[in-house]
């Protein structure tokens, strides 16, 4: 959780690094995952200093300091192993705390839906799957499951490991091939093959292209030579 929070934190998290300019992307991880659960959390706290006040208040380079500590002590982007055994006191780390806590009374979640109340997602658990998504979890049960990608993905069979689905093979092979480096190749391949089959089926309704056929004798290929 904490370290989830330092990447919505820091911008660094997958939601917050993705390239596109429609929904579910188009809005600040930081402002979802931190900013307004935390002023939520300070509603319930009286007394409770404002550390967020604190740290927008300080100079660019300490919070740049101070994110990248406690990004470091979670792990960064490499795993779950702490890089440093000695908790980093800031601003960050109270945030990250107070909001931790929040999640394991269960507030959490219900304030990110209501976040979405000045949003135009139709669905308010949009900010939480993303979240959820951003913890790496589902990865981590998909690659238990032999069902990632670069497992073969949709097509791998849960239970024994091995090609279930062999109509979905070609998906397979375009991950390991032309789309290897694609973190979406599922989708992506999906979407390429759909676009072929919906071409062929096309075909024979798109006018001077559907008599390519009779055109490039392919009927020969069928017929034999000798029945031209």
């Amino acid at each position: 959780m904490g370290k989830t929070l330092v990447s919505e934190f820091d911008d660094s998290s997958d939601t917050a690094t993705y390239l596109d300019n429609i929904d579910p992307y188009t809005y600040s991880a930081r402002e979802v995952y931190i900013i307004a659960p935390y002023r939520q959390y300070l509603s319930t706290q009286p007394g409770q200093a404002d550390e967020l006040s604190v740290f927008t208040a300080e100079p660019a380079a300490i919070q740049e300091n101070q994110l990248k500590a406690a990004s470091d002590y979670f792990g960064g982007d490499n795993d779950n192993t702490k890089v440093s055994p000695t908790v980093p006191t800031s601003p960050v780390m109270n945030i990250v705390n107070s909001l931790t806590a929040m999640a394991q009374s269960g507030l959490y979640e219900a304030v990110l839906v209501d976040v979405r109340g000045n949003s135009t997602f139709a669905d308010g658990s949009t900010y939480s799957d993303r979240f959820l998504a951003d913890t790496g979890v589902l990865e981590e049960k998909a690659t238990a499951l032999n069902i990632t990608t670069d497992q073969y993905g949709m097509i791998r069979e849960e239970k024994s490991g091995t090609p279930g689905a062999w109509w979905l093979l070609p998906i397979g092979v375009l991950n390991h091939t032309v789309l290897a480096n694609d973190d979406n190749g599922d989708r992506d391949a999906a979407i390429i093959f759909g676009s072929l089959l919906l071409t062929m089926l096309a075909f024979p309704f798109i006018p001077y292209l559907n008599q390519l056929p009779d055109k490039l004798k392919v009927y020969r290929l069928i017929w034999g030579k000798g029945k031209a």
